[in-house]
């Protein structure tokens, strides 16, 4: 599909977020830890916090399209009352994952966890912003903005989940895919509901393209609290892993880069 100008508009206005989501420690541990336990650990606090970011995702589509549909904006909303029933019950999958991995460490580690302890962690505030911003969004007279959400946060299985998968499966090994369900699953679906999304974003700037900005800044939005909240994520699986993380190599990297720019300048 030919891009519109708005279209093109809004990924120039979303791109700075883009580009800060990339650099994130939590999206860079997620890709590239190396070390068996820190990675496992992140994976039991991502999946066991990501609960909460999912359980309401059907009903904040559905809220958004209804919302749409009061205020005249009859196509949009019926599309995401439509979509939003896909989204059903994919907190389930993660619990699922999640006993998969708290089985997996058990038998591994001598700190013993359950499933329980684990969906029972204190939400970090990354977590309460992302349930805000949807609320806002449907609560106000722009609710179309929740597809600039579902856009940017789909966007990112898409762009990151082949690397996260193959990132967990070489570094803990095969059986670790048994608890990797709803990454997997999203992987594969999120192609589509990112193609769904896009031409959804598309038809909401055929409606109106003054738009654009409202939605590159909600987009944006979601995409900091996201990455927010995989930062948050690294923090907190610390506690389980009773282990400090090695950062030694990151800024051996990092001042061997500084020293080589600060010597071509001179």
């Amino acid at each position: 599909m030919k891009q519109s100008q708005e279209m093109f508009d809004y990924n120039c206005l979303v791109h700075k977020a883009r580009t800060r989501f990339h650099i994130q420690p939590g999206i860079n541990f997620f890709l590239t830890q190396s070390d068996k336990k820190q990675m496992h650990a992140f994976l039991l606090t991502w999946t066991a916090l990501s609960v909460s970011n999912t359980q309401p995702v059907e009903g904040w589509i559905r809220r958004a399209g209804n919302k749409c549909i009061q205020l005249g904006y009859n196509k949009i909303g019926q599309r995401l009352v439509d979509h939003s029933r896909q989204e059903a019950d994919h907190d389930k999958m993660l619990v699922e994952d999640l006993e998969v991995l708290v089985q997996l460490w058990n038998q591994k580690y001598e700190n013993k966890i359950t499933t329980k302890e684990l969906l029972s962690l204190e939400l970090p505030q990354s977590t309460k912003d992302y349930v805000t911003l949807h609320e806002n969004v449907i609560n106000s007279d722009e609710p179309f903005r929740q597809v600039a959400i579902e856009f940017e946060i789909e966007r990112i299985s898409v762009n990151y989940g082949p690397r996260m998968l193959e990132s967990v499966m070489y570094s803990l090994g095969r059986e670790f895919t048994k608890g990797l369900g709803f990454l997997a699953e999203h992987v594969e679906l999120d192609v589509g509901h990112t193609a769904f999304n896009l031409r959804l974003l598309d038809s909401c700037f055929k409606e109106n393209k003054a738009w654009v900005n409202s939605m590159a800044e909600t987009g944006s939005t979601a995409l900091n609290i996201y990455g927010q909240f995989l930062n948050d994520c690294v923090v907190q699986c610390q506690k389980i892993s009773q282990q400090k993380l090695d950062l030694s190599e990151v800024r051996k990297l990092n001042q061997n880069f500084i020293d080589q720019f600060a010597d071509s300048i001179q």
